[in-house]
């Protein structure tokens, strides 16, 4: 298994987590993840860490588990016994926008997130003359 660097991985979370509850589930994620594989045993003692570190059910959890897999961001290694959800990994994808010179810091500027998340639905000769959109 391929080894994550943890702190990508987290700067990765912190710009493509799913939900609101999803950077915080990932930053905790990151925290649990054994350091040297990037591996996670979700077991009774973390699913009561992440359920109260990140302040959601269990259900909005499984929810959150099951977007991070579809990102890329974790991998199932295991699947879940019982009341133990089983094992993951942690993954770093390859972003579309990522080139081998492009950090992550230019990646989340191309993403969308500090701009407009639309942008204006009126047409042209609805705006006031003599000034721009930013």
């Amino acid at each position: 298994m391929t080894t994550v660097d943890i702190a990508a991985w987290r700067a990765r979370v912190r710009v493509d987590a799913p939900g609101g509850h999803g950077v915080a589930i990932g930053l905790l994620l990151a925290d649990l993840a054994e350091p040297r594989t990037g591996t996670i045993q979700v077991d009774p003692t973390v699913l009561r860490r992440l359920v109260e570190g990140g302040r959601v059910h269990p259900v909005g959890l499984r929810r959150l588990f099951a977007k991070f897999v579809a990102a890329g961001l974790l991998v199932s290694l295991l699947p879940g016994v019982g009341n133990r959800w089983g094992v993951y990994a942690l993954a770093l994808p390859q972003h579309p926008a990522c080139t081998p010179h492009r950090s992550i810091r230019s990646v989340a500027l191309l993403s969308g997130r500090r701009g407009p998340s639309r942008p204006s639905r009126r047409p042209a000769s609805q705006c006031r003359s003599g000034r721009t959109a930013r």
